[in-house]
């Protein structure tokens, strides 16, 4: 017998009570099934969201890393002058973290719900980062706006998406208690 048709004799699944619905409760109404079986897209508390707002915030780290490496500290905004040949090493080095970061990001989109421990550790990253920003500007002053922004991005933005991420998962465990990794 068919996953399907043990699902339609369910009735806790399909909502039936003799069990006997020809509906399959996991079909989304454009006939497709989410990424994990099973997920109900009137379930998903947002998943669809949280995907296009992770695949797009992920640019940025994916623009400023292959800046960063390319073109040197030469590429911040309000730069001006020369640095030492370690800063602009050590500057292109740590772009390259940077850049892994929004692959690593993508590669979790799928399966958004199941990714908990990779996105807490990418987004965590960066909110730690965010940390060493609110350092510098107590130790060396204001920076150029648009770091300011990246701050508010890193301290603001990124737990939100994580408590987002945290819900979509969790509705995801209540359809499906043995997912997640």
């Amino acid at each position: 017998m068919s996953q399907a048709r043990d699902i339609r004799r369910r009735p806790d699944l399909c909502g039936k009570k003799d069990g006997r619905s020809t509906r399959d409760p996991n079909r989304l109404s454009t006939g497709a099934r989410p990424a994990t079986p099973g997920l109900r897209a009137e379930g998903n508390r947002g998943r669809r969201g949280l995907q296009i707002c992770l695949g797009t915030v992920a640019a940025i780290p994916l623009c400023s890393g292959t800046a960063g490496m390319v073109v040197g500290p030469s590429a911040l905004p309000g730069q001006s002058g020369q640095v030492s040949a370690t800063l602009d090493s050590e500057y292109r080095f740590v772009n390259a973290f940077w850049l892994a970061a929004a692959p690593v990001v993508w590669s979790t989109l799928p399966q958004v719900e199941r990714h908990s421990r990779v996105l807490q550790l990418v987004l965590g990253t960066a909110f730690v980062g965010g940390i060493g920003r609110l350092v510098s500007l107590r130790k060396a002053g204001r920076p150029h706006p648009t770091m300011l922004a990246a701050l508010g991005i890193e301290l603001v933005a990124v737990p939100g998406l994580l408590a987002w991420q945290a819900a979509v998962a969790k509705a995801a465990r209540k359809q499906h208690p043995w997912g997640g990794d």
